[in-house]
């Protein structure tokens, strides 16, 4: 070949490479689309991260912009072609498309939170849709598609939807890491039958739910699924009052090394005893296993709570109160353990008519335990006490003394709501057991007023319609009040009978009581 002919194919081969090149640069590769989309999803990620922040629910303009972040993400992914496409992808295309349906689901998940649920169950279906999501990605998102649906009311698909998660979560399970929303698929079927009004539905999915964990119980023997498996089985029998069922399953969990029931199945054991079938000579048993086998455990203070109450209840007054001397000292012991200790031993001391010692113990709790639950119970404990002994004058002064004691946290202004919301609670309560009902209704209605979406607000209404029924005779405010929670809690599990109640009240009254 001669220097000419040479010169001009090195030219064109030349020219082809920077042809080539210049095309390329149009064209994004599956690595750098990859790139793009994860940082497009970081940088959506921390917008939310600032905007949570301020608050978790977020302002329409602001969670729309948050959305339309992650739909820049979704929008990048590439083309889906045929299933035999998919499987040729290379795996940066593959972690594109994981990217796409990841942003897609944090849109669902968003919809979800601020209770747009048929736009939430929307993109979630669209996910468990895209022929590129994996099994075990699709039985993630079929957990929140009968969420949504189960927010919606629409039960009977929820159910559905459950019995898919549990049906789908066997093919792709990992013996040692368990999948607890996927496992509770079963009796949130059930439960979803139970809420549609199917009782008899919800009785046989039970005993489903019950064959599919003694299943996956007996093929994997050993592993943290088993022990998931065993959890969800007890609490499916508790939820049915099945509880010799529940404490014989419990039972099997032992530690391979000593051969004991395991530290936190016993005192659930001990707990169901206790406080379900109360079989408080059980219980003193259980309790008494768990502190000769763990007596260095972190719950050993609880296990003596326990033994306490347990021996309490046998009218064994003495013995529980020695079990529980001394907790209260216990260094870094938690607040609501102690204050139950020392609660008890005035209990117990009152029952063996050593008022003095009982009341001092009562004082204890006031002063060591400020603003707690024991501390408002120990105030009204003492004026009740006395009230239920016929000494109307220490009544008097006692409950004078615990009005001014619950006052000082229910006036509070302070950065825990909570807090003074249960204050203004337990002095609804002060004045209800002394008949000062006046100033319970004056009370309720600033708790309403105050907290309106904290427990003791919420149903603040509904107390204040029993006070005017019932006791001030009243049925026009009543109703005014019951209506008010109808409207402010639509959803609640018996709100048809309150609806119900409004109407019989309106009847008897004579007349229909406009709607505020």
């Amino acid at each position: 070949m001669n220097k000419k002919r040479f010169g001009e194919l090195t030219l064109l081969f030349l020219l082809s490479i920077f042809i080539s090149a210049l095309t390329g640069c149009g064209r994004q590769t599956d690595t750098s689309l990859r790139f793009e989309m994860e940082r497009l999803l970081v940088k959506a990620d921390r917008l939310q991260d600032r905007l949570k922040i301020k608050s978790a629910v977020l302002p329409a303009n602001e969670l729309n912009n948050l959305i339309a972040a992650y739909e820049e993400v979704a929008g990048k992914a590439p083309a889906i072609g045929s299933l035999a496409e998919i499987k040729r992808a290379s795996e940066d295309k593959k972690q594109a498309w994981a990217i796409g349906s990841l942003a897609v689901t944090r849109i669902g998940t968003l919809y979800l939170n601020h209770k747009i649920y048929d736009k939430a169950f929307e993109r979630f279906k669209s996910v468990a849709d895209n022929p590129t999501t994996t099994p075990l990605e699709r039985n993630a998102v079929i957990s929140y598609m009968a969420l949504a649906l189960e927010r919606l009311g629409r039960y009977q698909e929820a159910a559905a939807l459950y019995d898919s998660l549990a049906g789908g979560y066997l093919a792709v399970l990992a013996p040692q890491n368990p999948n607890l929303d996927a496992l509770d698929g079963p009796v949130k079927s059930a439960e979803m039958w139970m809420k549609a009004g199917y009782r008899n539905r919800y009785l046989e999915k039970m005993s489903q739910a019950e064959k599919y964990y003694r299943g996956i119980i007996g093929a994997h023997r050993g592993t943290l699924l088993e022990a998931a498996a065993i959890g969800k089985l007890s609490g499916a029998y508790l939820q049915q009052s099945k509880y010799h069922d529940a404490i014989e399953i419990l039972q099997t969990v032992r530690d391979d090394i000593s051969g004991h029931i395991s530290s936190s199945i016993l005192m659930t054991i001990a707990d169901i005893y206790l406080n379900r079938l109360r079989d408080f000579r059980s219980a003193e048993r259980t309790y008494r296993d768990f502190l000769e086998f763990y007596p260095k455990h972190e719950s050993a203070p609880l296990a003596q709570l326990g033994l306490g109450l347990s021996l309490f209840e046998q009218t064994k007054y003495a013995e529980a109160r020695k079990a529980v001397q001394g907790i209260e000292k216990i260094p870094r012991i938690r607040q609501n353990t102690a204050a139950q200790a020392v609660f008890l031993v005035a209990l117990c001391y009152e029952k063996e008519d050593k008022w003095e010692l009982a009341k001092g113990q009562f004082d204890i709790v006031k002063s060591s335990f400020i603003g707690t639950n024991h501390a408002f119970e120990a105030a009204l404990h003492v004026p009740g006490y006395y009230r239920s002994r016929g000494m109307t004058e220490l009544a008097e002064r006692a409950f004078e003394s615990a009005v001014r004691y619950i006052e000082k946290y229910a006036g509070e202004n302070t950065a825990n709501p909570v807090s003074v919301s249960k204050a203004l609670g337990y002095l609804v309560r002060a004045y209800t057991e002394n008949g000062n009902y006046d100033e319970a209704v004056e009370q309720l209605a600033v708790l309403h007023g105050r907290f309106p979406r904290l427990p003791e607000g919420k149903l603040a209404p509904l107390r204040l319609g029993e006070i005017y029924e019932t006791v001030i005779k009243d049925n026009a405010k009543a109703v005014e009040w019951l209506r008010i929670f109808a409207q402010e809690n639509p959803g609640a599990e018996n709100i048809s009978d309150i609806e119900n109640h409004i109407v019989e009240l309106e009847s008897r009254a004579g007349k229909t009581i406009g709607r505020r």
